[in-house]
């Protein structure tokens, strides 16, 4: 085995490892890998991918990639062919991810949220000494042609819906550092700590395909009025991953309006316009410990698929 940097590794030579993780995401999961496939392709062939190859003999078995984000380093993905796939090869590719962002002195924190992890939580990670992780999940639910939900009883001063716009993604972003101040996924993942660096997560989300195809007409905000005062109370975001597959990639709510079926609402109208577009299923992911978040979405009828873990280093 040997391990290689990233960029002396030609995308024809990392194709067969490409081509076996779109497989895995597809019948898992039901999503689609190939614009994920695509952005990595084009990058490693212009030698810009940061990461690194396993590589027993002159054959690629497997790849890890990761970016650097201002003072922080984000592990974006990891996969080895079957044959290959252990613990200790695993640790090969995220030591040398990890050694590579200490090395250059820059990256304060890295983390990573890998779904396919060999034994994820039976395992001694590379630099455990500074790293943690949290249990997290994905849920899914089927969505039946008829209508899924009932409509949740009118309130006094019941807050307005309003179809997601590219110009809410400001207001988007603040409310997520309200509605994730002391929060553990605040912890997970530190985009949500401020409104500027969230605002700039949600962008990425919209406009980028990581998380799928953005799904404008099953996006929505909640408002609340006062006077001439507007102010955003809650956001369900969605994407489309797959044939047939949708994902909600956020849902947040204000701490003043926990509790009072928000989150309901707009989850609801997020998955009923999913269904009227013609997805059959929808999933989205939660951090295990956050318990009132997975009864809602258990309510709703989601069920677990997958457990993976969302780990942390930091303090090196």
């Amino acid at each position: 085995m040997e391990v290689v940097d990233l960029r002396r590794v030609s995308a024809l030579a990392l194709g067969p490892v490409l081509e076996d993780q779109k497989r895995l995401w597809l019948r898992e999961l039901g999503w689609d890998f190939t614009p994920s496939m695509a952005a990595i392709v084009t990058l490693v062939d212009e030698s810009q991918l940061l990461g690194f190859a396993l590589r027993y003999g002159h054959v690629v078995v497997g790849y890890c990639y990761y970016i650097m984000e201002d003072r922080k380093g984000i592990i974006g993905d990891l996969h080895l062919l079957d044959a290959f796939r252990s613990v200790e090869n695993e640790n090969l590719l995220i030591e040398a991810a990890i050694r590579e962002m200490m090395r250059q002195g820059v990256a304060k924190r890295v983390e990573s949220q890998l779904m396919w992890l060999t034994s994820p939580f039976d395992r001694v990670y590379p630099f455990a000494e500074f790293g943690r992780s949290f249990q997290r999940e994905v849920m899914e639910v089927a969505l039946p042609a008829g209508e899924l939900y009932p409509e949740p009883p009118a309130r006094d001063g019941e807050l307005a819906l309003a179809l997601w716009h590219n110009s809410m993604v400001e207001d988007a972003g603040y409310l997520m550092a309200r509605a994730y101040t002391g929060h553990v996924d605040s912890r997970v993942n530190d985009q949500y700590r401020t409104g500027a660096i969230a605002t700039k997560f949600l962008q990425n989300i919209v406009e980028h395909p990581g998380c799928g195809t953005f799904a404008n007409l099953a996006s929505y905000a909640a408002y609340s009025v006062e006077g001439s005062l507007r102010r955003m109370e809650g956001v369900s975001l969605a994407s489309t991953v797959g044939a047939a597959v949708g994902h909600i990639t956020q849902i947040c709510v204000s701490p003043e309006m926990r509790g009072q079926g928000l989150g309901y609402r707009l989850l609801r109208a997020s998955l009923e316009s999913l269904r009227k577009t013609g997805c059959r299923r929808a999933s989205l992911s939660v951090t295990t410990i956050n318990e009132p978040a997975r009864a809602l979405y258990a309510r709703m009828g989601f069920e677990r698929k997958r457990l993976f873990p969302a780990s942390v280093w930091e303090g090196f």
